[in-house]
């Protein structure tokens, strides 16, 4: 279960973070800051061949690494592939298949995860060498994965080289890291990665609506990340490795927004300091058993979060600290035909809240969640959610050629009392040595926002959305170094929460679905010179029963477009280039405003029909080139990335402006990350 959608501060915490990022852009330009297995594009084509050796990033992993993306972080290039779309530059949320970021799960080495990308700027949680692969499971994925509706991130860090002890060090004009390696003794070996962001060191010497405060905010503490990684290995012979992990992540700012800032001029309680706080531990063991025909995989983790908000001369705040406990075991048996997989799961949950602050029930179905607050309320509790899972795949090469899974999960959450079973079922069909056919169809649920559940503020008696997922493609090589992928798939949506005035605050009252089609086609036009193009074309709607209206959904984009290439210019250097267009995002347009009850002298908007505009399209052009020089003792590797290299200044979304003393508004245009052309240097020793 995720931390909740805090909509009560979204307007003062979007324009911090929002701030943070577009701060950059006053440099006028002169500051510098700062073989694959393609199984389906249903996982994304993202999950690599498994090697022997895996202390070893896979082909696939280090592919992507070289693809131009903020701080060379190879998890960013999952915005280039086909169905996933990033919901905001800064923040990197990744809306997948019609479905929102709060639909997704996160896993890390089987560990949960809260969140895999900063607030700040975007950038993933992770050192970029210790990534061996990851998978993005977009939908119609199997029954050993739970409480998603939209999609699986399965992220796998690499074993611990067992080598002498050694140091690596990287720093660019945006991040610092340092990395330490190496074995203990014959059977033993760990990692520790810790990295921290610059932008606080930065963003005081070239933020000059600051220093000027025409946009009436300023910061009192700099935007600063910072995430680490430890992993210990015991390799006791052959069959048997326990493993240790530990990471984690946190981001912070704190800002003093002004009453003429934006966010103060449609509700000056927002006026005055706002702090952001958002980090998480993770902590794990886990024991791998691989011999013969058989496999067990067990692990037992502890993820500890926190999200403290704060804002505004009456010192709104919302804080709320989970404790989750998760036991995880899958066994798999392998013979000549078939894999039979059994495995459980069982969360215990603590979620200790307290706030204060002026609320009301929010969802994508109320666009003046943000503007038309609610009474003050305070509330200190807490709440446990217990949840067990069973599930059992099979796996059956029926004919040479044709191959079926079948598989059930069950599910059971006790603070809900209810009950899950969901058969999942997927195919493949190789039509001959090129060609492939693929289709799954599989039901899924997730648990609702803990905000949504609990008594004073949601709902207890809320049920889980659910979700049907429909997936159909092929892939396979056409000659000559081309191949292509593509996908159909339909997700049908069901039991939405949707915010209403009285007692209950939420009810499951809407539906859903969203389709499309993917294409990816991969080209090795010579030895050194690699690249794919992808291309979706989709829609999502969401409908109302209670007005029974239906609408596009927030992250509706009809058409997302990616075109990479990499290219090994020889003598140890490298070039890429990474290109992405996408629909604007569906808005709510602004009609008028009125007076806010709250606050005479200052207004609120008035909106109309619920997500009936579109912004303009969205499109960047990102570049890198690097160099790695091998040698006796030490190795060097430099970079340069070019983020946004032709200045595109569209964000393809829409933000609403007061205008100060008056009942006038405009509407512009959100910014993109400006031009930011960042250096940086990697030594290992």
């Amino acid at each position: 279960m995720k931390l909740p959608r805090n909509s009560f501060i979204t307007s003062s915490t979007a324009l911090v973070l929002a701030y943070s990022a577009n701060a950059l852009s006053d440099t006028n330009n002169s500051v510098a800051v700062a073989d694959n297995n393609v199984d389906s594009l249903d996982t994304v084509v993202v999950e690599g061949i498994r090697k022997s050796d895996e202390t070893e990033q896979t082909e696939q992993t280090k592919k992507l690494s070289r693809v131009p993306a903020m701080m060379s972080d190879p998890l960013q290039a999952v915005f280039s592939l086909p169905g996933i779309v990033q919901v905001n530059e800064a923040i990197s949320l990744p809306a997948v298949r019609g479905s929102g970021p709060a639909d997704n799960t996160f896993f890390i080495d089987s560990l949960p995860a809260s969140f895999l990308f900063h607030s700040v700027l975007g950038y993933s949680i992770f050192n970029e060498s210790l990534i061996r692969d990851f998978g993005v499971h977009a939908a119609g994925f199997g029954a050993q994965y739970g409480d998603a509706t939209g999609a699986i991130f399965d992220i796998s860090l690499r074993e611990p080289r067992n080598q002498p002890l050694a140091t690596t060090l990287e720093s660019s004009f945006l991040i610092a890291s340092a990395l330490v390696e190496g074995g203990i003794s014959e059977n033993q070996a760990f990692y520790a990665s810790y990295r921290e962001s610059l932008i606080h060191l930065v963003l005081p010497t070239v933020d000059k609506k600051n220093q000027s405060g025409t946009d009436d905010v300023t910061f009192e503490k700099y935007p600063r990340s910072r995430d680490w990684q430890f992993k210990y290995t015991f390799t006791a012979n052959d069959y048997n490795r326990i493993s240790l992990l530990s990471l984690g992540a946190q981001d912070s700012v704190t800002a003093d927004i002004g009453l003429n800032a934006n966010a103060a001029l449609v509700d000056p309680g927002s006026a005055g300091q706002t702090s952001i706080l958002t980090k998480f531990n993770s902590e794990g063991i886990k024991w791998d058993y691989e011999h013969g025909a058989s496999e067990l995989h067990t692990a037992l983790s502890n993820l500890r979060s926190e999200e403290m908000d704060t804002r505004g001369t009456q010192h709104e705040f919302i804080r709320v600290n989970s404790d989750d406990w998760q036991f995880k075991t899958r066994y798999a048996y392998t013979t000549h035909t078939d894999t039979f997989a059994v495995g459980a799961e069982q969360w215990l949950q603590k979620f200790n809240y307290a706030v204060h602050l002026r609320y009301r029930p929010c969802t994508a179905f109320s666009p003046d969640c943000t503007t038309n607050l609610g009474p003050l309320i305070d509330l200190d509790d807490h709440q446990i959610v217990r949840t067990s899972a069973v599930f059992a795949e099979n796996t059956i090469r029926l004919l040479e050629p044709w191959t079926l899974t079948t598989g059930v999960r069950y599910a059971h959450n006790a603070y809900l009392k209810e009950t899950h079973v969901e058969p999942r079922i997927s195919t493949q069909w190789q039509l001959n040595t090129n060609w492939s056919l693929h289709a799954s169809w599989g039901q899924y649920h997730q648990l609702p926002e803990i905000v949504e559940l609990l008594q004073s503020v949601g709902n207890p008696s809320l049920r889980s959305p659910t979700a049907e997922h429909y997936v159909m493609g092929f892939n396979g090589t056409l000659g000559n170094g081309w191949s292509l992928s593509t996908d159909v798939y339909y997700k049908k949506l069901d039991k939405l929460a949707v915010d209403v005035t009285d007692d209950r605050h939420y009810i499951n009252a809407a539906s859903g679905d969203a389709y499309g089609i993917e294409f990816q086609v991969n080209k090795d036009l010579t030895e050194r010179l690699k690249g794919w193009a992808t291309l979706s074309l989709s829609r999502t709607k969401r409908h109302n029963d209670l007005t029974d209206t239906t609408f596009r959904y927030d992250f509706d984009t009809p058409i997302v477009a990616n075109f990479v290439v990499d290219y090994d210019l020889g003598r140890h250097w490298d070039a890429s280039a990474r290109w992405n267009y996408r629909s604007g995002f569906p808005f709510t347009p602004i009609v008028g405003n009125k007076e806010n009850p709250d606050f005479p002298g200052f207004f609120v908007p008035v909106y109309g029909e619920l997500n009936s505009q579109r912004a303009h399209a969205y499109h960047r052009l990102d570049l890198h080139v690097g160099r790695t020089i091998v040698g006796k003792k030490y190795t060097r590797s430099y970079f340069v990335d070019i983020i946004n290299a032709y200045g595109r200044q569209n964000g393809g979304g829409v933000v609403y402006k007061p205008i100060a003393g008056t009942s006038n508004y405009k509407l512009e245009e959100t910014k993109s990350l400006p031009f930011i052309p960042s250096f940086g240097v990697k030594i290992s020793f």
